[in-house]
């Protein structure tokens, strides 16, 4: 039997949607068998993975789509809106919030969210990141600790997925900033919490 793994899809991904509707069709008309989401931390197949069994296939987002898509964001909102240069000096000073240690999605999103950021002519400065393992409590925490450490420095901060983005801004909401003070804070997964704080522009 074949094995079909099919990741969990946010609401801004109804492209690739239609396309894992369609390869459920397919596994079941020809019985294969289909495994579920592994959970917020799940990642992107590797090469070695998908040679472990001849008939494993992996269907989602590649990690480093996403990062682009972060980066492309990150950039035109710098490049527009000169009031994120907080500190005028045409750098974009930035801290990570990421989803686990080693995590392969995590560091491939953290890479190319900067690459694309560098590529599009924005230079960046990275002041300092946190392990934050998806969580959107655990990111409030280390969002006040980097606050503490890099004070009004901070001009963006990238997490890896809404739910940091979302504890980002909590710890924001909690320093009794006002908004116009805030960094600008990023986050990827088009939840609908995040489509919320994006409206409410909380989040790019």
């Amino acid at each position: 039997m074949s094995c079909l793994f099919l990741p969990a899809l946010g609401p801004q991904q109804a492209d690739t949607g239609e396309q894992q509707v369609h390869a459920e069709g397919l596994a079941q008309d020809r019985h294969v068998q289909i495994g579920g989401d592994p959970g917020p931390g799940h990642r992107e197949l590797v090469e070695e993975d998908l040679e472990r069994w001849t008939r494993l296939y992996y269907v989602g987002a590649q990690a480093f789509e996403s990062g682009i898509m972060q980066g492309e964001l990150a950039a035109e909102a710098f490049l527009t809106d000169q009031s994120l240069d907080k500190n005028g000096d045409g750098i974009f000073q930035y801290v990570v919030l990421e989803g686990e240690a080693g995590h392969q999605d995590a560091i491939v999103r953290t890479e190319y969210s900067v690459s694309t950021m560098i590529d599009s002519g924005v230079e960046v400065e990275k002041l300092g990141y946190a392990i934050a393992n998806w969580n959107r409590a655990q990111a409030q925490t280390k969002m006040a600790q980097l606050m503490s450490q890099f004070g009004d420095s901070i001009e963006l901060v990238i997490a890896n997925n809404d739910d940091m983005a979302l504890g980002a801004i909590d710890a924001l909401k909690a320093s009794g900033l006002t908004k116009d003070e805030w960094p600008a804070v990023i986050g990827i997964d088009g939840t609908d919490v995040g489509l919320e704080a994006v409206k409410n522009k909380e989040m790019i």
